[in-house]
C-alpha cells in the first residue's frame, strides 16, 4: 500500500526511473530480455447510479475474491480485475513489462471513468510487484477517479490500509 501511496505523490507528470529487484539475479538492474508480461481487464458495466466498483489487480499472484473484505462482497459492487495472464512475482522483467502493465491499467481507469461517472473512492486489492505497484499509484490520475481506499493481506483476508489521492500532495 506504501508503495501506491509513493506513486500516487510522484504522479505521472514527473520524470521518474523505476527499478525492480529481480529474484532470480539478487540484482536491481533489468534483465536483458523480451517482454512476456501480457495483462487484460474485466470491462466494467455501464452505471450512472451505482458507483460502487473494487479493483482487484492480480499480476504478482491470483487474488481470490472469496478474501476479500465482507463490506466489497455483500454491497455487491461490480468488482474488476486487472490480471497477468502468467502470475508470477517474477512478472516484472524488463521496462517492457511494466509499461505493458500500465497500458493495461490506464485503460482500465479510463473505463471507470467514462462507464461509471459516479466512481468516488475505489477499493483496491492489490497483488503487485514492487515496479508496478508505484506505477500503477502514478497512474492513479485524480482528476478522474478521486481516491483509492488500498487494502492489504494480513492473516489471509484483506483489510483496509491506507487512502490514496485527492488529499495528498508532495
Amino acid at each position: 500500500p506504501l508503495l501506491l501511496l509513493l506513486g500516487n505523490l510522484l504522479g505521472d507528470k514527473r520524470k521518474v526511473t523505476i527499478f525492480q529487484k529481480q529474484r532470480e539475479t539478487d540484482s536491481w538492474c533489468w534483465q536483458e530480455s523480451e517482454p512476456r508480461a501480457s495483462f487484460n481487464h474485466d470491462k466494467p458495466a455501464p452505471s450512472e447510479d451505482n458507483a460502487e466498483v473494487a479493483v482487484v489487480l492480480s499480476v504478482s499472484g491470483k487474488v481470490n475474491t472469496s478474501t476479500l473484505p465482507d463490506d466489497i462482497r455483500q454491497k455487491r459492487m461490480q468488482i474488476l480485475e486487472l490480471r497477468a495472464l502468467s502470475p508470477s512475482v517474477n512478472i516484472a522483467r524488463t521496462p517492457d513489462d511494466v509499461r505493458r502493465f500500465a497500458s493495461e491499467a490506464t485503460a482500465l481507469l479510463d473505463e471507470i471513468h467514462a462507464l461509471i461517472p459516479k466512481a468516488a473512492r475505489i477499493p483496491l486489492s492489490p497483488a503487485l510487484p514492487v515496479s508496478m505497484a508505484v506505477r500503477f499509484g502514478a497512474l492513479f490520475n485524480q482528476n478522474l477517479l478521486s481516491k483509492a481506499l488500498v487494502y492489504e493481506k494480513s492473516e489471509g483476508r484483506f483489510v483496509p490500509s491506507i487512502e490514496i489521492g485527492a488529499n495528498h500532495e508532495l
